[in-house]
């Protein structure tokens, strides 16, 4: 699903994340599915966290998507490279955090506690060895 958004050179133009998750929002939009997420509908609300899988043809996901997101206001981006990673120079599972407006890297040891859930909100996830 594509956000569309105005931080672009055109809000035309969606950015597709493989995943993101938006709170505060409708899952259903009047009364049926939604085909895309228009953020100007959405009183401007941003994702709280979007998901890129890295493939085999390489999508921006460290430089473009990085930047797009950070603009949005997204609180977690969360980039898998389960296979590319060292052709990239990444690790395979990297959480970059929003702070002050800007995204860093965040150790996974500090962002999850004993339960495995995130500190800031309580969404529960599957912590998987890579």
């Amino acid at each position: 699903m594509g956000i569309y958004h105005t931080t672009g050179a055109s809000p035309r133009v969606p950015v597709i994340p493989d995943g993101f998750l938006s709170l505060d929002v409708e899952r259903r939009k009047n009364g049926g599915s939604r085909s895309s997420y228009v953020m100007w509908e959405e009183d401007y609300t941003a994702p709280i966290l979007t998901l890129e899988v890295v493939s085999q043809s390489y999508g921006d996901e460290y430089e473009k998507k990085l930047e797009i997101y950070r603009k949005l206001g997204v609180k977690y981006y969360v980039i898998y490279n389960p296979k590319f990673w060292r052709r990239d120079g990444h690790l395979p599972f990297e959480v970059y955090k929003l702070v002050d407006g800007d995204y860093s890297v965040t150790d996974w040891g500090t962002l999850m506690d004993a339960r495995d859930r995130f500190r800031d909100w309580s969404l529960c996830i599957a912590k998987r060895s890579l």
